[in-house]
């Protein structure tokens, strides 16, 4: 790409002339696997002459969207993939059977993106519909349903907002959370529940912010999600993540530190909440390009791939013309959101019979750690041993284990809401 666009070393051009890159810099956003031969090819052009062939003006930027895939995958490997979870009656993956009951098999084993993103927001929701029904029962011990409390209260937003206050104090694991000392009173399922609403409330709110373009919220969720990455076994993007964040606000010059939060996300269609990550167009163009418009049989190969990547606009537009044209602009292919009033009614009344929010003491159950600590410690331990940067990846996973190259990205994948 920089050769067609005639940037290069003009010591080196005979034939034509080049655009030396002087003081500015390439932004390359990319999946874990792209950020590891990118690094890999800086690091080895190292002792080269000149800033073009140590490839100096590269800026590596973690792409968002493949982080988002990892902060999914986190909350799996901490919910989901024990064999304890399987029989609980209270766990994300039991909830999961009744959201999808055609899917056990596949949440039982490499869940796709898009399935454990809609689990997590649907049995959030969930969740804390049956905690908003918990606490005002404790309120008003008359009143046995939310509808019920709506009818007979008639509660102003000021009472909302007081109530719901109260219920991330007691409901949501807090800074510093540890499981009660007494093992004989402790109800192990109403703990796992706490941990379950902040891990699940971080996940939302990291892909609000991302999906509203709030780059300051995002990387004040990210400093959380390394510590989870990194107790779930996905160092290498805690490795990263952890590098990039420490460049970007503390080695990084001030107007790169700008220019390259400033494009950390993009809005193709100016409109709110419709923010997207960079690799998010990526993959975007990539499914268009291999998938779409990329052939099929005999004509599937890689110099079509090459000669029709120039024509992929072209060719959306055309389609979107000639439907304008038609008045087809009502038909779509996409389906209309699935109406799940009855499905919450189901898990919430599973919920409620099996106590899910009620503090039981003494209650045995699956209990879970906690990772964002247990990753604080990993985390600790290795600074005192003075193991940072690059070198805490090793022992860790690769790229295929980090759940990078292992996925297919399809276009369900590509809409997140």
């Amino acid at each position: 790409m920089l050769s067609q666009g005639g940037v290069g070393e003009p010591s080196d051009s005979d034939t034509k002339p080049v655009v030396g890159v002087d003081n500015q810099v390439v932004l390359i956003h990319g999946d874990l696997s792209t950020l590891e031969r990118v690094r890999s090819v800086i690091e080895s052009r190292a002792l080269e002459k000149t800033r073009w062939h140590r490839l100096q003006f590269v800026v590596i930027v973690p792409g968002v969207f493949h982080a988002i895939m990892a902060c999914a995958d986190g909350i799996g490997r901490t919910y989901m993939k024990d064999k304890h979870s399987h029989t609980d009656p209270s766990s994300t993956l039991y909830h999961g059977g009744i959201f999808r009951p055609q899917d056990t098999g596949k949440l039982k084993g490499n869940t796709p993106f898009r399935m454990m993103h809609d689990l997590i927001k649907h049995d959030g929701i969930a969740r804390r519909l049956d905690v908003w029904r918990v606490e005002v029962s404790r309120g008003d011990p008359d009143v046995k349903t939310l509808e019920e409390w709506a009818e007979r209260r008639q509660p102003g937003w000021e009472d909302i907002v007081a109530l719901s206050e109260r219920m991330v104090t007691r409901y949501v694991a807090q800074a510093g959370f540890k499981p009660g000392a007494d093992a004989a009173r402790r109800d192990a399922v109403f703990e796992t529940g706490q941990l379950r609403h902040r891990d699940y409330l971080l996940y939302e709110e990291t892909t609000y912010a991302m999906n509203h373009g709030d780059v300051g919220r995002l990387e004040t969720c990210f400093v959380k999600w390394l510590y989870i990455w990194k107790a779930t076994g996905k160092s290498k993007y805690a490795t990263y993540f952890g590098d990039f964040m420490r460049d970007v606000h503390f080695v990084y010059p001030e107007g790169l530190r700008r220019a390259i939060r400033l494009n950390w996300l993009c809005n193709l269609r100016g409109l709110p909440g419709k923010f997207r990550a960079i690799d998010w167009v990526v993959e975007l163009n990539n499914l268009y390009t291999k998938h779409i418009h990329g052939g099929e049989f005999s004509n599937r190969t890689l110099q079509y791939l090459l000669k029709e990547s120039g024509l992929i606009d072209i060719y959306r537009m055309s389609q979107v013309n000639i439907a304008d044209n038609f008045c087809m602009t009502n038909r779509t292919i996409n389906h209309t959101k699935p109406d799940m009033t009855e499905t919450f009614k189901k898990v919430r009344y599973h919920m409620q019979t099996n106590h899910t929010h009620e503090y039981v003491e003494g209650r045995k159950g699956y209990s879970v750690k906690d990772k964002l600590r247990e990753g604080f410690g990993i985390l600790q331990t290795a600074k005192r041993q003075g193991i940072t940067g690059v070198e805490a990846e090793i022992g860790g996973d690769s790229a295929e284990g980090d759940g990078e190259t292992s996925q297919t990205i399809d276009a369900e994948d590509l809409a997140i809401e």
